[in-house]
């Protein structure tokens, strides 16, 4: 269920970035990799001129993923720290996470079902 909850949180993010979120161009100021892949911490100007630094997981592989490229990004202009995604890709890991949630707990109900 944990990994079912997680899958539809990332979809209403991914979601509310498509309808209000704001496209502009960043500078990777620093990449970190971990298991899921890179991460890129992105420095940008928002609409209302402030700028600000966010970190965009799973850019696309179109994009350039070093310190001083620049990235196209969309971010939430009500949270320009909190929801940040690459705009040319890097649609997230939703469907990997929903669907192994959901995988997880046909076996735990079948292993439930199979003990009573």
């Amino acid at each position: 269920m944990a990994f079912v909850f997680i899958a539809l949180q990332m979809y209403y993010d991914r979601r509310t970035l498509q309808e209000r979120g704001l496209v502009t161009t960043g500078d990777v100021v620093a990449v970190s990799y971990g298991k899921s892949g890179p991460s890129a911490a992105v420095r940008f100007t928002t609409a209302d001129g402030k700028t600000v630094q966010a970190n965009v997981s799973n850019p696309g592989d179109e994009t350039e993923v070093k310190v001083g490229a620049r990235m196209q990004i969309r971010y939430d202009p009500k949270d320009p720290t909190g929801r940040v995604e690459d705009a040319n890709g890097g649609a997230g890991a939703f469907w990997p996470v929903g669907l192994g949630g959901v995988a997880l707990l046909v076996v735990a109900v079948f292993g439930a079902t199979r003990i009573a």
